[in-house]
């Protein structure tokens, strides 16, 4: 049995000076719980170049009552499980691997959406040529509904719900206004549109998606990158103008959690992104804000998977397990 050694060293001391250290019982230290069950690291899917993080589940408020979002009301408790997310906004070079297998669009024939500005990239895949239409690999990839689901399939990873992905953006349900607290969001800390003069906005990238993790001073606690700004993300929740009828359970919300108020017909097609993305201002990117997003429209995602049974989820996952 693992145990402290502080506590250990404290016990001793107790015993020494009572002189009655039959009856004392070793207790294990909570800390050590994970090593002292021997349960082995958790085996989880290789997705491209993904780097899984784990997520422990808890219970928050989810939403806000603030003028400045007010489809973030009203606020709703939430208990979310344990999860894995991943660090970064999936990104072209991932979803390739899924195009080599034969399951997605192959991605040199896909319409990727998005801008090239020359300063601030480097194309990879054409050694270089600007070919129009094309962005980075290292880019974020944003695709459309149908173009996601064969990717999570390929991936065995899913969407997160909206309450996960809020509750991972505010640090395990921190009361926030972003992911990195309550500062107001700048270039420095997101890819995002500028206040300002125009020179500004070119720290902001002039709109453009730049690579994952350019913006380390923007990270969550748990060290998950862009969850405000570059892209905004899926979430596998239908929309709605509310967060009444939002799932306790921190499932994604389907029309059968509709509010009493609800009109039939609106908004059903419509998912719920959230993140906000390049073109964004400060408020846009909090992560409060939510967007309607149709089928048909180009968004990133973040994958996240469950925890495994029996596995130890504070340990190092194994990839590809």
């Amino acid at each position: 049995m693992a145990w402290s050694t502080h506590r250990l060293a404290a016990r001793f001391l107790v015993c020494a000076a009572l002189t009655a250290c039959d009856d004392v019982v070793p207790q294990a230290d909570p800390e050590d719980a994970s090593v002292d069950a021997g349960l082995p690291a958790c085996r989880l899917p290789r997705v491209g170049t993904i780097d899984w993080v784990f997520v422990e589940g808890g219970s928050f408020v989810m939403g806000i009552d603030d003028p400045r979002w007010p489809l973030a009301a009203p606020p709703q408790p939430v208990t979310v499980p344990s999860f894995f997310i991943a660090r970064t906004e999936m990104r072209w070079v991932d979803y390739d691997a899924c195009s080599r297998d034969g399951v997605c669009t192959p991605i040199d024939v896909l319409h990727r959406p998005g801008h090239v500005n020359p300063e601030d990239w480097l194309l990879t895949r054409h050694a270089g040529e600007p070919y129009p239409g094309l962005v980075p690999d290292d880019s974020p990839a944003r695709l459309i509904s149908e173009k996601v689901r064969p990717f999570l399939r390929w991936s065995r990873a899913r969407l997160p719900s909206e309450a996960e992905w809020e509750y991972a953006a505010r640090g395990r349900g921190r009361d926030v206004l972003y992911p990195w607290g309550d500062e107001r969001a700048d270039c420095t800390r997101a890819v995002m549109q500028a206040e300002g003069e125009v020179g500004e906005r070119r720290a902001c990238t002039l709109y453009h998606l730049q690579p994952p993790c350019s913006r380390p001073a923007g990270n969550t606690p748990e060290g998950l990158c862009d969850m405000a700004g570059n892209s905004a993300e899926w979430t596998a929740d239908v929309f709605r103008e509310t967060y009444e009828g939002v799932p306790p359970d921190g499932t994604p919300r389907t029309a059968d959690d509709d509010p009493a108020d609800h009109v039939p017909g609106r908004w059903d097609t419509d998912q719920v992104s959230r993140g906000g993305a390049a073109d964004n201002s400060a408020e846009s990117v909090s992560v409060h804000v939510r967007f309607p997003v149709s089928e048909s429209r180009a968004v990133g995602l973040r994958p996240v998977v469950d925890v495994p049974p029996g596995c130890d989820p504070h340990k190092p996952p194994v990839v590809g397990g």
